[in-house]
């Protein structure tokens, strides 16, 4: 019956979560209903995701992880004949206004995580070009042993 309250609206994701409470709040038959409103995602974001569980505008959040790594380490197990697991359980968790804290937390560390990667990545690719640019200034010889100068260079004989 479309007279009786609602009390819980679940989205797809937090936006449409989000969309949904503003469409019930601008209906003056809905707006005065207690509902909750829960979405999917918990987008590490002030205005949807985690900031909206945090204000209360959301009742909480799923964090509903793809699998997608997984779901890829399988897909090569199965190319190369190599055993699986039949059944990949995707990592899931309800986020609420109690855990916010810890859930940015560790999002924090994984931000950061993640730049010190993009560093030692870009670190060892600098380090990799001028090997390549050295190996390029190494006259080229066919002799089969080298000896070093007294000023420290090396030749080859």
């Amino acid at each position: 019956h479309h007279n009786e309250p609602v009390g819980l609206v679940a989205g797809y994701n937090d936006r449409l979560a989000l969309g949904a409470r503003q469409a019930m709040l601008a209906s003056p038959k809905t707006r005065n209903w207690n509902i909750r409103y829960t979405g999917v995602d918990c987008l590490i974001n002030d205005s949807i995701g985690i900031g909206r569980v945090e204000d209360g505008t959301l009742t909480a959040s799923m964090l509903w992880g793809t699998g997608g790594e997984e779901l890829i380490r399988t897909a090569m197990k199965l190319l190369h004949g190599k055993p699986y697991e039949r059944e990949i359980v995707p990592v899931s968790g309800l986020v609420n206004r109690e855990n916010t804290r810890i859930i940015r937390s560790e999002w924090q560390k994984t931000v950061e995580k993640a730049q010190l990667m993009r560093q030692a990545n870009a670190t060892l690719k600098q380090q990799k070009e001028k090997a390549v640019r050295l190996r390029r200034n190494v006259p080229k010889c066919s002799a089969t042993s080298w000896s070093r100068s007294a000023n420290g260079c090396w030749s080859c004989k």
